[in-house]
């Protein structure tokens, strides 16, 4: 959201906007990049001790949806970190 003020001083007309708005994007940008990492690490961990895992057991321990935890897990393979086998219901995640 921007917000606009005039100001007027004879002839002469400033603007004033307010930056609030941009610096609230780039930090809410760098906390989502930041929790994806740490969750990233910790779908890793749950591998060390887990062979397989399905989406929906990623999703309880970590306490995230499922499609955030897709997402992630999407990212994960296109990073050839982990692999998926089986469809939709049957999936489950490996690592590589």
């Amino acid at each position: 959201m921007q917000v606009t003020f005039y100001f007027t001083k004879g002839f002469e007309e400033k603007q004033a906007t307010k930056t609030s708005d941009k610096k609230q994007a780039i930090k809410t940008s760098d906390k989502n990049q930041n929790k994806t990492k740490l969750n990233k690490e910790k779908i890793l961990e749950l591998f060390k001790e887990n062979k397989e895992l399905k989406t929906s057991q990623i999703a309880e321990i970590l306490n995230l949806s499922l499609p955030r935890t897709r997402a992630i897990l999407n990212e994960m393979i296109a990073e050839k970190t982990l692999i998926s086998k089986g469809s939709n219901k049957n999936k489950v995640y490996s690592l590589i």
